[in-house]
């Protein structure tokens, strides 16, 4: 009994290893484990802990006897929504929730460019491939277009040779005629208008000066006035 019962006990292994294998590669087919799968990635990121972790698996998820996952899928991706509400609410965080709010807009962002498209032949290209390549670089070409035309200008202005200052031979002529001579008017203009400058402000001075004379002259004027007036209503009342 014992000699046939070991080849049919390996037979029956081997038939439930089989079986295994299909039950997995039919899980691995369906849509429902696509989905299981990428909202355990979000739980995995929000919740901060590793998909092998059992904290975290009972934390999120509870098996029963067959081994399956028995949480729904609805209350879990909702969990996951609520938890990233509250990490967008937080101040820490605006930067994310702006960039949440305005997903539509950032989203071609975050797609990563085709390297088959980039190293395409251009001779392979087709008319109307060229055409939008060229709408799309328009703004690109006017800008090149009116930088070549500075530089031709700068150049033609006889900027061509700028940034090499220090590698010139300068006599002491050309040195005087560039930078001594114009420095020195430069220099006489500021004294000139230096003087002026002093000029003008000993006038103010002399001004307000005789402005504050004029004043109190004629306050002795009102003062002897009122005086006067004093006296004569006093000899008015005498008589």
């Amino acid at each position: 009994m014992s000699e046939h019962s070991q080849p049919e006990q390996q037979q029956q292994q081997q038939l439930d290893q089989q079986q295994q294998q299909q039950i997995e590669h039919h899980e691995l087919d369906d849509p429902t484990l696509a989905l299981d799968l990428r909202i355990r990635l979000l739980e995995c990121v929000f919740a901060g802990s590793l998909p092998t972790s059992e904290a975290f698996a009972k934390r999120f998820s509870t098996v029963d006897r067959s081994g399956t996952t028995s949480k729904s899928l609805a209350l879990r991706l909702e969990r996951v929504l609520a938890q990233l509400a509250t990490i967008l609410d937080t101040k820490p965080n605006d930067a994310i929730r702006r960039f949440v709010q305005s997903y539509d807009l950032n989203e071609p962002l975050l797609h990563l460019p085709d390297p088959t498209a980039a190293t395409k032949d251009a001779g392979s290209l087709g008319l109307g491939e060229k055409a939008s390549l060229v709408v799309e670089a328009e703004p690109e070409i006017v800008q090149l277009e009116r930088a070549l035309r500075e530089i031709e200008l700068l150049d033609s202005r006889g900027f061509g040779g700028a940034g090499k200052l220090a590698d010139a031979n300068w006599s002491q002529e050309e040195l005087a005629a560039t930078v001594a001579d114009p420095l020195q008017q430069c220099i006489s203009t500021i004294d000139e208008l230096e003087r002026r400058a002093t000029s003008m402000l000993s006038q103010y001075d002399s001004h307000v000066n005789a402005l504050s004379e004029i004043f109190v002259s004629w306050d002795s004027i009102l003062t002897e006035l009122e005086t006067d007036i004093h006296a004569l209503h006093a000899a008015k009342r005498t008589h």
